[in-house]
């Protein structure tokens, strides 16, 4: 009796192993050849595009975000760039009402060794154009190539008493050079006498470098919305008018030749990357296309369309890019109007160019602090900083602008 006692026991516990590991196994899926879930590809895995023949997303792979010391004055519309290890702030407003003291005229330097690695704000030579005109662009650009930045155009606003306030297109661009014996050198910015024609004054355009070459374009003008593209060579100081991007609109065939305002724009290696933003009839663009650098079969660069991006549309995001990657974070979705809390956005997305288009595009974790548009980013090193911008604070019966100053360091 005893010893059959003992063997209905075993097999007992055998079967509740049995159903315990068969439920584990389940559950993670492990020998069921789904290593997704364990972080493993089998060799035996030939279709990558099946969601068991994938790799996750470790937590280290989606990127850590750290706060770094706060600005000395909260922005929305500034210019930045990281050039020579340091990070550039420059212009913008204080306030949506950008004039008087709401008009920011001073260049912040960021050096992100300083503060035990959280890093100090100094202010610098002031833009010399808002020392000719005592008065500030704002949606202008800034890029660099690493060791040299630029920054100019955008629009500024006069206000004649007592109220009423007219809007100008500045024309002005200048390279930042940190250790020269002067910040700021003026550059000859395309005219209607340049061999290409005239690089018109515009806010809201896009910017980017590739080696030494800074590549600008799109935005509106004071009659247009603009679909050009020119390449700057920050070695000759020379200007070239490549091939205009075109756009291509939801449901339709074949792309259109049509100008883009507020779009975004990075570069990875010796491409670029350039899409969203809005049409010359408000149009909401989704569009996301590469540039390939002048060859001898397209002396102008050629764009190819890659598809309808997912976190667009949206305008006044930050894109940058890191190493093999682009990304795109914050900025305002078109999906109501006028800024509302729960349209303003603080969602991060990473762009992997060696994927199919369609499996390109991973969502990461949010950026830190509160969700906001007219950011500013630059990029020293492997490491990318975004922060300042307008905040949208609703309440049950309005919504106010709040006008941020913290900055946080991204880490892929």
């Amino acid at each position: 009796m005893y010893a059959n006692s003992y063997s209905k026991t075993i097999a007992l516990l055998i079967l509740i192993n049995f159903c315990a590991c068969a439920f584990i196994e389940d559950k993670l899926g492990i020998g069921t050849n789904n290593p997704s879930q364990i972080g493993q590809t089998p060799s035996d895995c030939q279709d990558t595009t099946d969601q068991g023949c994938q790799t996750p997303q470790t937590p280290s792979s989606l990127g850590t975000w750290d706060q770094m010391t706060d600005g000395p004055v909260g922005l929305l519309w500034a210019s930045a760039a990281g050039v020579s290890g340091k990070g550039y702030v420059l212009n913008g407003c204080k306030d949506v009402f950008c004039v008087g003291n709401y008009a920011h005229k001073a260049t912040l330097e960021f050096d992100p060794s300083m503060n035990s690695g959280l890093g100090s704000w100094t202010t610098r030579e002031t833009f010399p154009e808002q020392v000719t005109t005592s008065v500030t662009n704002y949606i202008g650009f800034g890029a660099s190539t690493g060791n040299i930045g630029l920054f100019g155009l955008g629009v500024y606003l006069v206000q004649t008493p007592p109220i009423n306030i007219s809007t100008f297109h500045h024309g002005d661009i200048f390279e930042l050079t940190p250790y020269s014996s002067s910040l700021w050198t003026k550059i000859d910015r395309p005219s209607t006498v340049h061999a290409d024609g005239q690089l018109d004054r515009r806010k809201n355009s896009v910017s980017l470098a590739i080696d030494q070459d800074i590549y600008l374009g799109m935005g509106s003008s004071a009659s247009a919305v603009l679909d050009d593209w020119w390449k700057y060579d920050t070695i000759s100081r020379n200007w070239k008018k490549l091939a205009p991007l075109p756009s291509m609109l939801s449901g339709s065939s074949a792309p259109i030749a049509q100008g883009r305002s507020d779009a975004l724009a990075f570069s990875i290696g010796q491409k670029a990357y350039v899409g969203c933003g809005l049409g010359p009839n408000d149009e909401k663009l989704s569009d996301m296309w590469e540039f390939s650098l002048p060859s001898a079969n397209s002396p102008l660069g050629q764009w190819t369309f890659l598809g309808f991006a997912p976190f667009c549309p949206r305008s006044k995001a930050q894109a940058f890019s890191i190493g093999n990657f682009g990304y795109v974070a914050t900025g305002w979705i078109y999906d109501s109007t006028p800024l509302q809390g729960d349209n303003v956005k603080n969602d991060v997305w990473k762009f992997d160019p060696s994927q199919p288009f369609d499996q390109a595009i991973t969502q990461l974790p949010s950026l830190p602090g509160e969700p906001r548009h007219a950011a500013i980013n630059f990029v020293i090193g492997q490491n990318a900083y975004v922060g300042f911008g307008e905040g949208i604070v609703c309440s049950s019966t309005s919504c106010s602008s709040k006008y941020l100053k913290d900055i946080y360091r991204f880490t892929p």
